[in-house]
């Protein structure tokens, strides 16, 4: 290793993992830093499993959590290019007021909202979380449907396509018509499009149960902590297309080389998504499930982030210098995407 490249490691070992205070690391998870192709920095930090005192590896798998809407975009954009979906179209063109599904009782939005509303999170549904029974309903695993069904019949927050309300039932919508055209489950399609295709060997999309009962299955999957300790059980059936994927640093950077080599979908499908078409907050604009960062105009960076019980994420992609960032953690209400945002500023200046 020479001596320049020893100091780039070192730095960046610093500023992730903060000299290990003696209560602990102040992060906990994986980390993955790459720049024109070369990996600077891949490793774990903390434990996995405190409990146990297994520790975080590049193999520990995470839940991802909102980097998940990413995955369903493409699905729908890749979907479109095969002709089975058109997101002009409103949601009826794909579930209509007869389908099945609404059980004889559709919403009256169905016809108003289109597959692009639902991609740019501009479509008016409210947040599903704060729907009168939400707690009682996240009890139990359901299906897709039952899911849909629980927060469909509820009004609109405003006119779809007027404006930017971030919305995660928007992206289960988008899931449940992914199965529906597909024909296939939420996570079959994706494995079958995305995760097989291009080597995603850990990673996977589970919504039919507990991510407890799922943990016994894959030992690497880490376990979630609040600062108060373990974090509560997840729901994944109710994480579904927004939030449900599980992943490693190293498959997601297999992910960001694909996408934006054009190994995924069509460069047209691309710029399409990567278009800002609503502005979210000061120069942060909203693509079709993706973030924009327009602060500097000639070098946008792209990203998405999550947080759940137990777990956050980053995930940054800029062109110049193509520069990748990914932040896996097991411990939630941290500083993680401003750590994200850290790397990617100390990368951009070497």
């Amino acid at each position: 290793m020479t001596f320049k490249k020893f100091v780039l490691f070192l730095s960046i070992f610093l500023l992730i993992g903060f000299l290990l205070p003696t209560e602990g690391v102040k992060f906990s998870g994986a980390a993955l830093v790459a720049k024109q192709g070369k990996v600077h920095l891949f490793a774990g930090y903390g434990y996995a499993n405190r409990e146990k005192k297994l520790e975080n590896t590049p193999q520990t798998q995470f839940l991802i959590a909102s980097i998940t809407k990413v995955f369903t975009a493409v699905a729908i954009l890749k979907l479109q290019e095969e002709g089975k979906i058109q997101e002009s179209l409103p949601v009826a063109a794909y579930l209509p007021p007869s389908d099945p599904v609404w059980k004889g009782n559709p919403p009256s939005w169905l016809e108003e909202m289109t597959i692009h509303h639902l991609l740019t999170h501009s479509s008016g549904l409210p947040d599903h979380e704060k729907l009168p029974g939400y707690g009682a309903f996240d009890q139990q695993p359901h299906s897709s449907e039952e899911f849909l069904r629980f927060f469909a019949p509820y009004p609109l927050q405003f006119k779809p396509g007027t404006r930017y309300q971030y919305s995660g039932a928007g992206y289960d919508l988008l899931g449940f018509i992914i199965e529906r055209v597909s024909g296939q489950s939420y996570s079959e399609y994706l494995e079958r499009a995305f995760f097989k295709p291009l080597g995603m060997d850990a990673t996977f999309a589970p919504h039919t149960s507990f991510l407890s009962k799922i943990r016994d299955d894959h030992p690497e999957l880490a376990a979630g902590y609040d600062p108060q300790g373990p974090s509560r059980d997840i729901n994944m059936s109710t994480m579904f297309a927004e939030a449900s994927i599980v992943s490693t640093t190293a498959d997601l950077y297999r992910w960001t080389q694909a996408l934006f080599g054009g190994k995924v979908i069509s460069p047209a499908s691309l710029s399409n998504m990567l278009t800002p078409y609503f502005e979210v907050r000061g120069k942060i604009w909203m693509g079709e499930g993706i973030f924009i960062d327009l602060q500097d105009p000639m070098h946008p960076i792209y990203y998405h982030n999550g947080r759940t019980d137990g777990f956050e994420s980053a995930w940054m992609y800029r062109p110049q210098k193509e520069i990748t960032i990914i932040l896996l953690s097991n411990e939630s209400q941290g500083p993680t995407f401003d750590w994200a945002l850290d790397l990617l500023e100390q990368e951009q200046r070497k």
